[in-house]
């Protein structure tokens, strides 16, 4: 997601709760191998579709920088994050 590539997936909870159906994702019946072809051929053959979801997953995935995620927890556990490691995940160490 992160690179920006177009993704075939099963649709499965886990990942529906990430990607949506044709506007960040193909997603596809997890026993259907048929299906899962014809999504990477649409890829293929369409290169504006294939940009577009690309760039949907891509911004997709800033949700799950693990700078953001860092953030939610010292967050949910109430560590005052201003005096710790800054105002914003953005002051976090990048090497994390």
């Amino acid at each position: 997601m992160a690179a920006g590539c177009a993704i075939v997936s099963s649709a499965t909870a886990p990942v529906e709760e990430v990607l949506v159906d044709s506007e960040s994702a193909l997603l596809v019946d997890f026993f259907d191998p048929t299906a899962q072809a014809q999504a990477i051929a649409m890829l293929l053959n369409d290169s504006s579709f294939r940009s577009r979801l690309s760039a949907a997953a891509k911004q997709a995935a800033v949700a799950y920088d693990c700078h953001a995620g860092i953030a939610g927890w010292l967050d949910l556990l109430g560590v005052d994050t201003t005096t710790t490691v800054g105002s914003t995940s953005k002051n976090l160490p990048n090497e994390l």
